[in-house]
């Protein structure tokens, strides 16, 4: 394995288990490989950077993390170091596909999320993640965004969404698209986990080929194809299994612990 000198981990469906939950057996390794190798370790994941802090909390340091699917980049003081936004025309016309599918919508500026009703399948999805209440408000009245994210529990309705913001949204490369079964996310174009990764490693005088990223789903494909080496759970999508260049055991039996164990504390490193 290349020479290692900063991990940078996802968070859901990867270092979390399936209740959010951050397991003790991953704590004492990421702490091993931080205190006895020397390695920093980092978050790359959709959340806030809000959301973020309280696992670092569980694991006992503070760290630097890229939020928002590559949105915002913060150090380890809390403060934010970078802040990609999604261009007020490019609002205007989410707004508008809002309107004509009545799909449920939030808006996201740093650690602050707007939606217009306190109730509803993405308030409840999205309040555990989001550690606070949102902000009630009407879509019109939110003048910086990073990131919006749809949701519903009918993917029907999320494919006619995704035609709708085809026509609503004339310039496709304004935005990144990161669809899911029951939602879909926008950022602002060509922002997503790995230009995320490059800005952080920037930041930390990291060369990329030696950053070592561990992630499950589509939207870490981008940071597996500019990190150095690249680790996929074993509940990880094929694709995303596809482009790793090994892979763990899944997010519900300590597959990071597993990773760090075997990459960074095994004799003979396989």
């Amino acid at each position: 394995m290349k020479d290692i000198r900063l991990i940078c981990c996802d968070l859901d469906g990867t270092l979390l288990r399936g209740d959010k939950s951050l397991s003790s057996e991953n704590v004492r390794w990421i702490r091993r490989v931080r205190e006895e190798k020397g390695i920093p370790f980092a978050f790359i994941t959709g959340r806030t950077n809000l959301s973020v802090r309280r696992y670092f909390r569980t694991i006992g340091f503070n760290g630097p993390s890229s939020c928002l699917n590559g949105c915002m980049i913060w150090d380890e003081l809390l403060t934010p170091l970078t802040s990609h936004l999604l261009p007020s025309e490019v609002l205007s016309s989410i707004v508008r596909a809002q309107r004509r599918t009545k799909v449920e919508l939030m808006m996201v500026n740093g650690n602050t999320w707007f939606t217009e009703s306190s109730k509803g399948y993405l308030y409840d999805a999205k309040l555990p993640i989001y550690v606070r209440n949102s902000v009630l408000c009407r879509f019109t009245e939110v003048e910086a965004v990073n990131k919006v994210i749809f949701m519903s529990p009918d993917a029907s309705e999320i494919e006619r969404l995704s035609e709708v913001l085809r026509e609503e949204i004339k310039d496709e490369q304004a935005v990144t698209l990161y669809p899911g079964k029951d939602f879909l996310e926008i950022m602002p174009g060509g922002i997503n986990k790995g230009t995320g990764l490059v800005e952080l490693a920037s930041m930390l005088g990291i060369d990329q080929e030696s950053i070592m990223v561990i992630g499950d789903d589509l939207n870490d494909t981008e940071m597996f194809r500019r990190a150095g080496f690249s680790v996929a759970m074993g509940n990880a999508r094929p694709e995303v299994k596809a482009l790793a260049d090994w892979v763990t055991l899944d997010n519900e039996s300590d597959g990071v612990a597993h990773a760090i164990e075997k990459l960074f504390f095994s004799g003979d490193n396989e």
